[in-house]
């Protein structure tokens, strides 16, 4: 959750994957366990641009979730 709201995501934040929700003041972004230093890295380029945030939501996806969005992308 970010301090101040963003009109547009910056260049350097883009190569994350990451969008913005409708209020503007809310980065998501999607960790692959397999990236080991995507968070912390992104957080860092967070800071270099000078973008604060005040809280960090995470949610670790349940096998059952994983499945059901396999199953969804499969079908469209």
């Amino acid at each position: 959750q970010l301090i101040d709201s963003l009109s547009e995501l910056p260049e350097q934040i883009k190569r994350y994957k990451v969008t913005i929700n409708k209020n503007k003041k809310e980065l998501i972004y999607i960790h692959e366990a397999s990236n080991q230093k995507g968070i912390s890295s992104l957080l860092e380029d967070l800071s270099a641009l000078g973008i604060s945030y005040n809280d960090i939501k995470t949610k670790e996806s349940s096998l059952e979730e994983i499945f059901v969005g396999l199953v969804k992308r499969g079908l469209t």
